[in-house]
């Protein structure tokens, strides 16, 4: 199944500020699995932080295959797999161990004075982990798998300059911002 695809169209883009250069810079395409019942409100409102307990802050987790994702995903009901195009920035990398062992917990704020956009946990049992910070980091979803829900969402606070930078296809089909 052809999946979202990124190309540059216009690489003299920059970003307007030294933010938007840092996540145009570094995106990956990340997976991300709920309930039918959340993946209609992320198609209707885009995706929503989670809680504060969570591992490293009230994020928006994402997970490098659709099979990772659902085993990441903390409830069975979890049917849902949604494909996303992720703005990652200057990436925060470390163990689960240490951010455990230091009960490390990150805002956009928080993050965003250390110089970073976005936190890579790795050596999880249930494979690597991304959380972002900021709904403007994520670009655009499709349904991956599962049962249906509206196709194709875009964040509506993506930095213009991503598409004016980057040209965003689904399935042969050419995608634009909502």
């Amino acid at each position: 199944m052809s999946g979202l695809a990124v190309t540059v169209k216009n690489a003299s883009v920059v970003g307007s500020n030294d933010r938007n250069k840092r996540l145009l810079g570094n995106y990956a395409i990340l997976y991300h699995a709920t309930s039918v019942e959340a993946a209609k409100a992320i198609s209707k409102y885009g995706f929503e932080r989670g809680s504060e307990k969570c591992l490293v802050g009230s994020a928006i987790y994402m997970a490098y295959t659709p099979e990772e994702a659902v085993r990441k995903a903390e409830a069975p009901s979890a049917t849902v797999v949604f494909q996303c195009i992720v703005l990652l920035g200057k990436e925060m990398k470390n163990t689960k161990e240490h951010f455990v062992s230091k009960n490390l917990k990150y805002s956009f704020a928080s993050l965003q004075e250390t110089g970073h956009d976005s936190v890579h946990v790795t050596k999880m049992l249930t494979g690597d982990e991304v959380a972002v910070y900021n709904y403007d980091q994520v670009v655009a979803a499709v349904v991956h798998s599962g049962q249906t829900v509206p196709n194709f969402i875009s964040s509506r606070k993506v930095p213009r300059e991503f598409w004016e930078r980057y040209t965003v296809t689904h399935k042969g089909t050419t995608l634009s911002p909502n």
